[in-house]
């Protein structure tokens, strides 16, 4: 599955990229500029090619000087997570923290941060896949857009995927370069065969959207797949291919009849993430995936307050405190078993959760969480 690793921005090289851009920009000499700052133009170009001590001290230096807010490791790795979650969250079309995340981007850019590229590209890529006039779109964001192309040589690969879908959207003619590149963000060619549709291109739509669809499946996006169908059937038409057609069409919507009652699939899926989480240590992710959930089973819960204890032990107390004062007897029982077993390593306590309502693959999870 496709992932943004941002790590390369938590090196000062990759910062050089950014700031011969701005002065390039600025229209300044960059060697003069650089003088009048108390920076070495040597020490400047040394560090843009090879990692060097001072390269952070440059670059310190020149955010104040052009007003930039630097980061550090802690908040590259949220704006990492976000940028994730946005693109995970868009790709399978969940819009549930949406307004959260568009709140958190505009916070970011009104800080004015050295990452300012990256979160107005993750801007324009969370607006574009939301539910939005096309045309609108472009003309609104079109200066953001045209912006970003400046920075193109600071992102890395995988920013530069994220940019090449967005460029199907603005671009009045598709790339060449674009068609004949190989991608490993999926979702680029959901885009590129939507657009090959409504530029009329009916032939080459379907053949990028049966490579499409193949990646759908395998990722288990069905509900991108059923809206890539429906591009399938509008070319299927378009160029009198009605048999197909209709056979795509007919099964497609016995499909769509039939997702009507999908919560025993939900909270189940929701029960196995949660437990699979614990031994690879996701514990944010769990936190994440659970907190925001109106009711919560007690294998939830469980691993909920597996996650806090590992991230935060005064979190994870009050969490249990409310727990264990709004349950049951029985539960009580097995918050009280979870809570001796994690704060004294008691693996008797621990195998009475065997016996328990819980479901049984839940301990050993929670047994290899504890391993370091």
């Amino acid at each position: 599955m496709f992932k943004i690793d941002l790590s390369s921005y938590k090196k000062s090289k990759q910062y050089f990229i950014l700031f011969d851009v701005i002065l390039k920009d600025l229209n300044v000499n960059k060697d003069f500029f650089l003088k009048e700052n108390d920076i070495s133009p040597s020490s400047y170009r040394k560090a843009r090619f090879v990692e060097q001590n001072n390269g952070n001290k440059i670059i310190d230096k020149l955010c104040k000087v052009l007003n930039f807010k630097n980061v550090n490791n802690d908040l590259i790795d949220e704006i990492e997570l976000l940028i994730n979650r946005i693109y995970n969250n868009m790709y399978y079309k969940v819009y549930t923290t949406y307004d959260k995340d568009l709140s958190i981007i505009n916070e970011y850019l009104d800080k004015n941060i050295i990452l300012k590229p990256i979160i107005l590209l993750s801007k324009l890529f969370l607006l574009a896949n939301y539910k939005y006039d096309v045309g609108e779109f472009v003309n609104e964001n079109n200066n953001d857009y045209i912006e970003l192309k400046k920075y193109l040589p600071f992102f890395t690969d995988e920013l530069l995927e994220l940019f090449d879908i967005l460029s199907l959207v603005f671009e009045k003619n598709i790339d060449d370069k674009v068609l004949m590149k190989t991608y490993k963000n999926s979702l680029f060619y959901y885009a590129l065969a939507s657009r090959l549709c409504g530029d009329k291109r009916y032939v080459e739509s379907l053949f990028i959207s049966k490579k499409a669809e193949d990646v759908l499946v395998r990722e288990k996006n069905y509900k991108r797949l059923l809206y890539l169908n429906v591009k399938m059937m509008h070319c299927l038409n378009s160029i009198k291919n009605y048999e197909e057609c209709f056979e795509l069409a007919s099964m497609q919507l016995l499909t769509l009849r039939s997702f009507v009652d999908v919560d025993y699939a939900y909270r189940n899926t929701l029960k196995n993430l949660a437990i699979s989480c614990l031994p690879l240590k996701k514990y944010i992710y769990i936190v994440d995936l659970l907190i925001n959930e109106q009711k919560l089973s007690m294998t939830e819960v469980v691993c909920l307050l597996v996650a806090q204890f590992n991230l935060d032990k005064e979190r994870y107390n009050e969490y249990f405190n409310f727990y264990i004062n709004n349950s049951s007897i029985e539960n009580k029982e097995i918050l009280t078993n979870l809570d001796s077993f994690l704060k004294d390593n008691d693996k008797k306590e621990l195998m009475k959760l065997e016996e328990t309502k819980l479901m049984d693959n839940i301990t050993i999870a929670i047994k290899m969480s504890q391993i370091n």
